[in-house]
């Protein structure tokens, strides 16, 4: 059954995103409050950004951090840039009640994580998670968590322009795994949902790309991808339309 939601149905929800450096962006958290229209979500977090969508300047809150895996949000120090502050950290663990207290937030009714490709094979990865899903609920047992399914990355040119890698296989293999374990462990829990950015993703179109020579000795200029992981303004746009459907869904199932 295929159901028309108008994007005017909720209005003053409000939407909370944890991530990495995709988050960090503030692209598709921008795109998701732009698309519901007439104040339909209001962004909460400690961080923020300002975005030009179709020409309109929006800002919105989150709490992405560059680089940071899911295990970084659930320890006193975490492994990469340790200059930003855990804004979930109470001194002994991640919490959220905490959180909330601590920047006056009355409630939320979304949290969005986005977390996995830092740490893609990381065995602390799922366990993470599930902390920092059980700690929204012990706040709130009725907030909708939506946890992602990591996006693919890049093309192999891409791992080499811009991480000096080949590296794309085993993250596909250990991104698969990860996706898995998420899927068998969140599938069934009482308001977890699953969101799928990686389906909207177009591996090919979505990356940045620049022209360059095929080598040093052949100069004919072909077009290669730039990055292995983070996606063009596009692919954000994708990532975007994929979170923005359960969104939706859920903040209109009683409406």
């Amino acid at each position: 059954e295929i159901v028309v939601i108008a994007d005017t149905a909720v209005t003053n929800k409000k939407v909370l995103f944890i991530g990495d450096s995709l988050t960090d962006a503030g692209i598709y958290p921008a795109e998701i409050q732009h698309n519901l229209s007439g104040g339909g979500i209001v962004s909460i977090g400690t961080r923020s950004d300002t975005v030009t969508i179709d020409g309109t300047q929006l800002t919105v809150h989150h709490e992405g951090r560059s680089g940071w895996a899911a295990y970084d949000y659930t320890r006193s120090v975490p492994n990469y840039k340790t200059d930003v502050p855990n804004a979930f950290w109470d001194g002994s663990k991640f919490n959220f009640s905490w959180y909330m207290s601590q920047n006056g937030y009355t409630g939320v009714d979304v949290v969005c994580i986005n977390l996995g490709t830092n740490g893609v094979s990381n065995a602390n990865t799922v366990p993470a998670l599930e902390e920092m899903v059980a700690s929204v609920h012990e706040y709130d047992a009725n907030i909708i968590v939506l946890v992602s399914l990591i996006t693919p990355s890049a093309s192999q040119a891409g791992w080499g322009y811009y991480a000096g890698s080949s590296t794309k296989a085993q993250f596909e293999s250990a991104a698969f795994d990860l996706r898995t374990a998420c899927m068998d462990k969140f599938m069934d829990k009482a308001n977890v949902d699953i969101s799928a950015p990686y389906l909207f993703l177009d591996t090919e179109n979505d990356f940045g790309t620049t022209e360059m020579a095929v080598s040093a000795r052949n100069p004919k200029q072909i077009t290669v991808q730039t990055n292995n992981v983070h996606p063009s303004v596009y692919g954000y746009l994708h990532i975007a339309d994929a979170y923005y459907n359960r969104i939706l869904y859920h903040l209109t199932k009683e409406v």
